[in-house]
Order: structure tokens, then sequence, then C-alpha cells
């Protein structure tokens, strides 16, 4: 009942259905916080740091997104995508199940744990850790994932993500050095999603 009462009072408090991924944002405010905090904390993220959007069905912020990652992946790892191409391998479940989640699924919950810190010190500039703990865990899985298929990633590659150490993870994630593009867009995605908190 609480998670109930928390989705919709932000749907009511930002106008949205529904929306995928913000179920389980939620749930983890609440597994660590009342529920009027939780609502709140669900308000820092998705309006104070402007990641609503995102779960928008008509805004195509979740889109550009994920081709901004698959940009910076290429441009970072190039083996790592090559083989991805050459496999069939599409990153964007993974992808979006990350940053729609907030990393909160797909990584141990350590990892969450950790990952939220990280965001929360960096707020406004959500976006920028997602994106680094992203390109951090292909990092980390590169020379593993080279030796495997298609078949092979696609079956296993969810337990070695969640088998990462978390320390390492994160620490790479930190020293990540997004190209300017991607930090340039990224600020366009904040201000063109930008609303003032009601």
């Amino acid at each position: 009942q609480q998670l109930l009462r928390v989705l919709l009072a932000f749907s009511e408090f930002q106008d949205l259905g529904y929306c995928q991924g913000l179920n389980f944002i939620a749930l983890h405010c609440l597994a660590h916080m009342e529920e009027e905090e939780a609502f709140w904390m669900l308000v820092k993220l998705m309006v104070g740091a402007n990641l609503w959007p995102m779960y928008d069905a008509d805004s195509p912020f979740l889109y550009n997104a994920i081709c901004l990652v698959e940009e910076e992946l290429a441009d970072q790892l190039p083996r790592l995508s090559a083989h991805f191409e050459r496999e069939d391998v599409s990153t964007r479940p993974f992808s979006t199940e990350w940053l729609t989640t907030l990393f909160v699924r797909g990584v141990s919950f350590e990892c969450a744990l950790r990952a939220w810190d990280l965001m929360l010190l960096a707020s406004p500039h959500v976006l920028d850790v997602l994106f680094k703990i992203t390109i951090a865990i292909w990092s980390l899985l590169e020379e593993r994932l080279l030796e495997m298929n298609m078949e092979q990633i696609m079956m296993g590659l969810k337990q070695m993500v969640e088998e990462l150490d978390v320390v390492t993870l994160l620490s790479v994630a930190v020293d990540i050095p997004l190209s300017d593009s991607t930090r340039a867009s990224l600020r366009n995605f904040s201000h063109s999603s930008s609303c003032s908190l009601q």
C-alpha cells in the first residue's frame, strides 16, 4: 500500500501515468526511509535531477539517452562495440534496465546502494553517474565478453554484472572520462526537460 500511495502521489505531482521502472525506484526508497521521505526522494531524483522525461512515453528522452550510451561505448571501447555488432548483440535492453531503474535492478544490492550514494552526491548531474557506471560495467567485463558469442553473452551477462566487485566498479566509474559531446548532450537533456518544483 505504501508503494501504491507513493507512486500515485508522484503521478499527480508530475502528471505522469504508470511508468515502468519507477516502481523499483520507489520501492528502493521505501526500503530506507518513511513514506513521505520516499516520496520527496523520488521528487528530488525525477524532478530535481530532471529524469522524469525518461519515463514519459511521449518523450524521446530515453531513446536519445540509450543512443548516447551506444555512442560512448563505441568511442571508449571500440573492440567490444565491434564484437557486439558482429555477434548481433544489442546493449539496449541492459542499458534501458540500468538507466530506468537507476541500477536498482541488474546489479547487486550493495552496488545499487553505492551507486545511489554517487548519484545523490552528483545531483543534479545524475545522468553523468548513470553513464559512467554503465561504461564501467562494460569496461570491466570487456575481456571476458570478447571471448563469448551472442548466446553466451545473453545467458551469462546478468550474473557477471552481479558478481562484479562493487568497490572496483565504482572506482572505475568515477574515473571514466565522458566525451565533451556526451557531456554537452546530457546538459541539453537536463535543460530541455527542466521544470521547477511545484
